[in-house]
């Protein structure tokens, strides 16, 4: 079922991660085809890039830098008041603060101006020996790391029934972090059979998978959620999430809809996106 739902996850994301990819080649300044840039290199000719795009990029993390956002309570109902909002409200701003929250936040933004999309997460750490744990909210570097649901509908996923957070590990790293793992030997036919996608080189992939259980209720479905820790060919952890949903919350750039030929397709736009010719066209002209 992992395997499975990786595979077919990664199909459906892939040509968002592409298009990803080349603005991420305009942003750090090459904007250049790469068999015309071959071209004038052989001819002696010069290739010059200018950094035309940061200007924009800042702009918009600038403004929410000097404008921050932060989770914000109000009373919803029933025996709920401003006083117990505030106190709630007191609470979350605590972890935002011990989180570093900003920074999770911004990075999230800077992915998703940049790129099309970005991350951060919901998560619980052990902060003695007595077991107590405290909730934080954690900043996601690499936002081509995760992999949610591509058949949710809504904007922030909270629909999607599962989700991949992606972590290579070194070979040789891998049985001191996982002593009880039962397969260790990655180039054994156990593993290689339908799983070399997570052996990458002298690297192991390995994957929190998350889970949505929907039981059916009298009036509407409940729901848990589970972590399992995986290399694609045991199960090396489990865990329960004690929220109702995935705590990976992502943060997008325009979405729009658009056939490439096979049918409509969310397409996630970055600021660069459209960008990428007059780009190329302006440093093209500047070098000649």
């Amino acid at each position: 079922e992992i395997r499975d739902t990786h595979d077919y996850y990664v199909s459906r994301w892939q040509r968002t991660w592409d298009e990803g990819d080349i603005d991420m080649k305009f942003v750090m300044g090459d904007p250049w085809d790469p068999d015309e840039k071959r071209a004038r290199k052989e001819l002696k000719r010069p290739c010059l890039s200018f950094d035309e795009l940061s200007q924009y990029l800042n702009q918009v993390q600038n403004e929410y830098r000097q404008n921050p956002r932060g989770i914000k309570i109000i009373p919803g109902g029933k025996n709920a008041t401003d006083k117990t909002s505030e106190l709630r409200a007191n609470i979350i701003r605590g972890i935002e603060s011990k989180s570093n929250a900003k920074t999770a936040y911004v990075t999230a933004l800077d992915s998703a101006s940049m790129r099309g999309y970005g991350y951060f997460r919901i998560g619980t750490r052990y902060i003695d020996q007595e077991g107590n744990q405290e909730i934080f909210i954690g900043r996601i570097a690499n936002p081509k790391a995760i992999i949610l649901d591509p058949d949710a509908q809504e904007i922030d996923c909270s629909d999607g029934r599962r989700a991949f957070v992606n972590t290579l590990v070194p070979r040789s790293q891998f049985k001191e972090r996982f002593p009880k793992a039962k397969i260790l030997d990655f180039n054994s036919t156990l593993f290689t059979q339908g799983r070399t996608s997570w052996v990458k080189g002298e690297h192991v992939q390995v994957s929190e998978y998350w889970k949505v259980n929907l039981t059916k209720g009298k009036y509407m479905d409940e729901r848990t959620v589970k972590q399992y820790i995986t290399n694609g060919a045991e199960i090396l952890e489990e865990n329960d999430w004690p929220g109702k949903w995935i705590p990976i919350i992502p943060v997008f750039g325009k979405e729009v809809y658009y056939d490439y030929g096979a049918g409509e397709e969310r397409v996630l736009l970055s600021m660069v996106r459209l960008a990428r010719d007059p780009y190329r066209a302006y440093c093209y002209t500047r070098t000649t």
